[in-house]
This record gives structure tokens, C-alpha cells and sequence, in this order.
């Protein structure tokens, strides 16, 4: 699995970069997400897509006849018909996850994951806002999820870094450190 997240990365990593070069980033970021939301929504045609059994040059086609159907991008086009003569059209779902973020980096933007037990009201979400673009040099958007399983204080994640100040982790930590003692 780890190996196909890398694979994956690489494919994303490769088509923004092309992207970029044709200055084609939205273009081909819109392509994905119809893409994505046509392969979610039909079964049978993600079962054709990702089949080891099926043909290079049906995989092709039907390759094709979507692009041409989404009226996608040449990028995307020339993209995705590589991933279909490869045999590599497994690795999309990793691309649908990985380009997006690619495009927000490129933006300068973040999504910051505040845990926390009680909701945030709004002048704490804009003053994390404030503190973690102060920090990041990135405009960020904070989502506050709910967790009451934490007590109390806050786990925050943001790319791949993340901080936990919860009240649950906290005496958890606490506890190990006394049976330490004993």
C-alpha cells in the first residue's frame, strides 16, 4: 500500500508539474474532480478501470471516451492515456487526494484540523487563523471538529505536522509517568 501512495505521489507530482507548464492548474484540477466524482459514482466502471484483466487498448479507449465526454485538458488527456497504456490507472485515487494538494501549495493555502471538546467559537478560530498564517507565511482555513472523547485543550493538525494538547493526552502521559516512579 505504502508503495502505491508513492507511486501515486509521484504521478500527482509529474501532472502538476506538467500543469503548471501549460498553465493549465485549474484546468486540470476541474478534470480530476469530474473524473474522480464520475469513477466514485459508478461502480462498474471503477471495477473496468482498475481491472488487470481488461486490454491496454480497451483501457485506452475508454480512457478516451472520457476525456473526450468531461472535455478535458489535453494534460489531463495525455495524463491519464499514459496511466492506461502503463496499466497504472489504479494509482488515480492517490492523484485525486495528492494533486489538490499540490494546487494548495502552489496557492500558498492550508487547512488547519482544530480538535477540540467543545466547539470554537469564531474570534478563537480567527485568532488560531491569525497566529498559525503569522507562522506558516500561508493563508490558512481552520476546521473545528468535535471531540469530547479529548476533555479539553486542543489537537491540532496542520500538513503533516500535528500538536497535542489534550486534556486526554496529557493525563495519559501523566500516568505513564507515574508508573515510571513505582
Amino acid at each position: 500500500m505504502r508503495a502505491q501512495t508513492a507511486i501515486a505521489r509521484r504521478y500527482a507530482k509529474a501532472l502538476f508539474e506538467t500543469a503548471l507548464e501549460a498553465d493549465a492548474l485549474q484546468e486540470v484540477d476541474l478534470d480530476l474532480i469530474h473524473l474522480h466524482e464520475l469513477i466514485e459514482g459508478s461502480p462498474d466502471l471503477r471495477h473496468f478501470l482498475y481491472s488487470k484483466v481488461v486490454s491496454t487498448d480497451s483501457l485506452e479507449k475508454i480512457v478516451a471516451e472520457l476525456c473526450n465526454k468531461l472535455s478535458c485538458h489535453k494534460v489531463t488527456k495525455g495524463f491519464l492515456g499514459l496511466l492506461a497504456q502503463k496499466r497504472r490507472l489504479e494509482h488515480l485515487a492517490g492523484v485525486f487526494v495528492r494533486y489538490p494538494q499540490l494546487l494548495a501549495l502552489q496557492r500558498k493555502e492550508m487547512t488547519a484540523q482544530a480538535i477540540t471538546a467543545v466547539e470554537m467559537n469564531q474570534d478563537q478560530q480567527n485568532k488560531l487563523k491569525q497566529v498559525l498564517e503569522a507562522r506558516t507565511g500561508f493563508q490558512v482555513a481552520v476546521i473545528n471538529e468535535i471531540d469530547p472523547e479529548i476533555l479539553g485543550g486542543m489537537v491540532l493538525r496542520l500538513g503533516g505536522f500535528e500538536a497535542d494538547s489534550s486534556l486526554k493526552t496529557q493525563l495519559h502521559n501523566l500516568r505513564l509517568s507515574l508508573q515510571e516512579v513505582r
